[in-house]
């Protein structure tokens, strides 16, 4: 049998929901709610590819001061 999905939810200081994370075999899926997002969700989508690129980069600089 294939491990159980990995979910988490992501708060914010205050201790609203800002996404909910789960992580499979297929992949990770980011959901982040439009219901009190306050528009968080429309903004991300628009930035998606520079978000992405920005997290994609953080994460090689780490990767590579962990060698």
């Amino acid at each position: 049998n294939p491990p159980a999905p990995r979910q988490r939810v992501i708060r914010k200081p205050d201790g609203a929901v800002l996404a909910e994370l789960r992580q499979t075999t297929r992949g990770t899926t980011l959901t982040i709610p439009s219901r009190g997002s306050h528009g968080f969700d429309q903004w991300l989508s628009d930035h998606a590819e520079q978000v992405m690129s920005e997290l994609h980069d953080r994460w090689a600089t780490e990767r590579s001061e962990e060698d």
